[in-house]
């Protein structure tokens, strides 16, 4: 199983570990869709939250929500304003405002036109 995006633990040599383990991400991402929900939030976050994957974040962009997952959590953190991660030695946290992201990247359809909702407003 392979995430939609995924922030990667490097070896003691600066490499990234070949073949990836769940072990070795600090961070997966899936972006949610129908076709693939029941995987992304049963087998896939049960896998990454077993395997030792520091946070495993579920991205529902038409309810423009974030999931996050942590080991040993039983429900997720439902995040829709920001979103802060910090991994191990970063010097600075990643800070995602939820709204503007989601307006930035989500189109909306104007008289059958799709553009993108911050260019519409």
């Amino acid at each position: 199983m392979q995430p939609d995006m995924l922030v990667v633990r490097l070896d003691e040599t600066g490499d990234v570990a070949m073949p990836i383990q769940p072990r070795d991400l600090l961070l997966a991402i899936e972006v949610l869709s129908d076709r693939t929900a029941r995987t992304d939030r049963q087998d896939k976050r049960s896998l990454y939250q077993t395997g030792g994957v520091g946070e495993y974040w579920i991205v529902d962009a038409d309810a423009w929500v974030v999931e996050r997952w942590r080991p040993g959590d039983e429900r997720p953190e439902i995040l829709s304003n920001r979103l802060d991660w910090q991994s191990a030695g970063a010097d600075e946290p990643l800070m995602i405002e939820l709204p503007a992201f989601f307006a930035t990247v989500i189109p909306t359809r104007i008289d059958g036109q799709v553009e993108h909702s911050l260019n519409s407003a």
